[in-house]
This record gives C-alpha cells, structure tokens and sequence, in this order.
C-alpha cells in the first residue's frame, strides 16, 4: 500500500476529482483508493460491507448474491430483481433494487456478529431515482430502529448519507435487514452504492 499526504504536498485544496497516469506508458493496475482526514481513519477500511466482496462477478453472472437475500417470492418482471449497475448517478458499482409490491419491500439481509468493545455502526449511501422516491428501514432481530425518506428534498445529487448506532447490541450477533419500501408506488427504484458495518468479528 502506497500511502500519500495531500495536504503536505499540495495545501488546502478543494479535491474534485484524481486521475491516474503510468509514468513509462505501460498497464498499471489499482485494487483499491481510499481518502481519510487523519491516520486514525484508516482502520475503517476493515469494515465489512453487507452486499459482499464478490458482488459485482455474482451480479453479473445471476443476479443473486451469496451474501445477502432478497426476500419475497420471485417474480418474472423487472421489479422484484436486483441488479448490478456499472455506475449511476457518478458512483460505480451501484446495485438497484425496486419493493415487489406497495406492501412488499426489497430487503438486504446479513447476520453479523459485533464486537464487545468500541462503538459498532452501520454507515449507508443510497439514492433515488429522479422521478420517484422511496422509505429506507433499518431493522435489528425484526424492529426497526431506524428509517428515512430517500427523496430530491433531503438528497445531495440524489444520494443521501446516513449511519446508525449499533452499540446497544455490541457483543452480539444479530439479524440486520435494510428495506426498500414504497411511498406512493411510483419509480420507488432504491440505489445501493455503500453499505458497510464497522465493528464486526
């Protein structure tokens, strides 16, 4: 890992964007890019996403993934399906997914187990489509403990950023389900660009 200090090197900026170059011309390859404020950021990185390391290659093969279930019973139409998206909206590997019906949500679901010590939480990027929007509901053992309305009113560029405290389960291992529901039943497509927990076994 190759570590640089912007500010150092180059003062107070405004950062909107970093292109990459191969100084002799020849193929170089990036796993990973990640900016932090200070060092004590970095052990985040660590944190375990809830739609798995392999979604993309899963994504693209069956549109099922190993790590997550998206409950209800199938149905053969667009909505109901989850999809993996190359990039929406400025952000790559984007998975939508659409309630199955005004009363049946799309749900993520992973069972996780939490440290003891330290401040477990889960941090969420989502977004809406442009002519919709819909409810995001997140649930621990079955009772939500936390929702909000994705929608233009509350969104930047259409995503919205949110985190909630896991820290009255820490030490256990629990159920965490994030729901897709409908509002109004009208483009209630939900768009999942980060999901992670921090604090995990």
């Amino acid at each position: 890992m190759h570590e640089i200090d912007l500010a150092q090197h180059f003062g107070d900026f405004p950062l909107t964007g970093i292109e990459l170059h191969s100084p002799d011309g020849a193929t170089a390859s990036f796993d990973h890019i990640w900016l932090a404020r200070t060092r004590e950021d970095w052990p985040r990185i660590e944190e375990l996403s809830l739609l798995g390391p392999d979604v993309p290659d899963e994504a693209r093969a069956s549109e099922q993934k190993r790590d997550y279930t998206l409950v209800g019973d199938p149905i053969e139409s667009r909505i109901g399906k989850a999809v993996l998206l190359d990039e929406y909206r400025g952000r790559f590997g984007v998975l939508r997914t659409h309630p199955r019906s005004p009363q049946l949500a799309a749900v993520l679901r992973r069972r996780v187990r939490l440290v003891k010590d330290g401040s477990p939480r889960l941090y969420l990027s989502v977004a809406h489509d442009f002519r919709g929007d819909w409810r995001l509901v997140v649930r621990v053992d079955g009772a939500e403990v936390a929702s909000w309305d994705v929608a233009p009113g509350n969104s930047a560029d259409g995503w919205i950023d949110r985190s909630v405290d896991l820290s009255p389960h820490a030490g256990r291992e629990i159920d965490l389900e994030l729901a897709n529901e409908a509002t109004g039943w009208a483009y209630e497509y939900a768009y999942w660009w980060s999901v992670h927990v921090r604090g995990v076994e």
